[in-house]
């Protein structure tokens, strides 16, 4: 698959609202004003996205009804 096509792909890894939190520990998180709140991981506990009120990603490939492509 090119880069181009890759661009393409909808999933997390492509969509604006991804906010990489890795390097604070918190991992990759959903921005998106909709899923605020939301548990988005299959176990829906996650004691950090309590105060960030941000869902986690559980994975790059993963994607939800509010995808929104980057630099669109």
């Amino acid at each position: 698959m090119s880069a181009a096509q890759l661009d393409e792909v909808r999933n997390c890894g492509n969509c604006q609202h991804l906010a990489w939190l890795v390097a604070l520990g918190l991992g990759p998180r959903c921005t998106h004003p909709e899923n605020r709140g939301l548990p988005i991981i299959p176990s829906g506990y996650d004691p950090a996205g309590k105060a960030l009120d941000l869902p986690i990603i559980p994975s790059r490939d993963f994607v939800c009804e509010n995808h929104q492509r980057k630099g669109k």
